[in-house]
């Protein structure tokens, strides 16, 4: 089993794909699968469970995010002559146009949900397995389904 640890802050990280340029919080946990990038800030004491992919974030303490959790994928632009990544063909580096998505301390999302560019979690929220967030969650609020019912 693939494990990486730094015993000063007791961050664990099982997964190869997790970068050791984020930022992880004291007693902070990646499980295997999971697919951390350099611009994640992860809180103290929050974890990201197995398969969850994490991109442009910051996230709270306390929080719990769930296997195959999706946050913040890359989107294709909408604003052009065509969807296609056309940069990718031209060798030319491509804008990201995903703005942070900030989540708050104690939020638990689901398996399965899928937080979209912008968005902001808010402190105690909890998001139901399968959910697509594209909008605020307001503290304390439980959110699920495919239309996001508060």
């Amino acid at each position: 089993m693939f494990k990486r640890e730094n015993y000063e802050n007791k961050v664990r990280i099982y997964s190869k794909s997790a970068s050791l340029s984020a930022q992880y919080g004291y007693m902070s946990l990646v499980s295997k699968g999971s697919t951390v990038l350099d611009n994640v800030i992860l809180g103290a004491y929050s974890y990201i469970n197995s398969n969850s992919y994490i991109e442009n974030v910051i996230i709270g303490k306390f929080c719990s995010i769930s296997s195959g959790v999706k946050i913040n994928p890359s989107e294709h632009r909408l604003d052009r002559i065509t969807s296609y990544p056309i940069e990718h063909l031209l060798g030319v580096k491509q804008d990201n146009i995903n703005e942070k998505v900030i989540i708050g301390n104690d939020v638990l999302i689901c398996t399965d949900a899928i937080i979209l560019s912008g968005v902001h979690i808010h402190d105690g929220a909890v998001v139901g397995a399968g959910a697509v967030v594209t909008h605020d969650v307001p503290a304390y609020a439980i959110v699920g389904g495919d239309r996001l019912r508060y």
